[in-house]
């Protein structure tokens, strides 16, 4: 967790690098948008530094590494893990340190949405309703296009 501080701003980070995390970094690298990857995985920190991000290992519900990633100053942090439990550190650690941090959050279901409902998220993103949305609206195109 000692991290030595980034010199980064208006950047997101995103917490978590498993298939979503890279999903969310190579976007944002098509964007020419600066980001900083956080993770407790350290096959996906070295992946990541491979793929020549700057990746990090730790754990973004400590202070040191909420402080050297600037999250105060990011545009936003994205976090894609999946336990509820690990969320729910991590978003009160980041509203802790910036209690206005623009926090995009993945969920599974609505009853983890209800459980983390007390918190101030700006941004809920349920993974499945999302696919099902984007699923939709291609058989829409196709169907359209016969």
């Amino acid at each position: 967790d000692k991290i030595t501080p980034i010199q980064v701003k208006n950047h997101v980070v995103i917490c978590g690098f498993s298939i979503l995390g890279r999903v969310i970094a190579n976007d944002l690298k098509e964007r020419k948008i600066p980001f900083v990857i956080i993770s407790d995985d350290l096959r996906h920190v070295l992946l990541g530094r491979k793929l020549g991000y700057m990746a990090y290992f730790g754990h973004l519900d400590k202070l040191p590494v909420l402080e050297s990633l600037k999250v105060d100053e990011a545009s936003s942090v994205i976090i894609t893990v999946s336990d509820t439990h690990i969320k729910r550190l991590i978003c009160e650690a980041v509203l802790k340190f910036h209690s206005e941090a623009n926090i995009l959050l993945k969920i599974e279901s609505l009853d983890e949405k209800s459980q983390l409902k007390d918190l101030n998220i700006k941004k809920f993103v349920h993974a499945h309703f999302e696919v099902g949305r984007l699923l939709v609206q291609e058989a829409l195109v196709n169907l359209e296009n016969k």
